[in-house]
């Protein structure tokens, strides 16, 4: 199983590993370079090796950002497209 990254609003740290959920925790209202960063860290303490650019699981996969992004950060609840 592929890790995945999702926001928390109420995550105890910033970035986190929860192995039971094979996640990467990111804290709701990081902004979104610090978030990148603390993510890219775990998953390179967990084996992961850059195969360009993007994030990457230690299998190999490309792991996908989660998709409630704001302007300011990250955000607990997806905004709605703008036109």
């Amino acid at each position: 199983m592929c890790v995945v990254v999702r926001v928390a609003g109420a995550a105890e740290q910033d970035v986190a590993w929860d192995a039971r959920e094979v996640a990467v925790v990111v804290r709701a209202g990081m902004p979104t370079e610090e978030a990148l960063a603390g993510v890219r860290a775990v998953l390179s303490d967990l084996g992961s090796v850059a195969r360009g650019p993007g994030l990457w699981c230690f299998c190999g996969e490309p792991v996908s950002w989660p998709v409630p992004l704001g302007r300011s950060g990250l955000c607990a609840v997806a905004a709605p497209a703008t036109p």
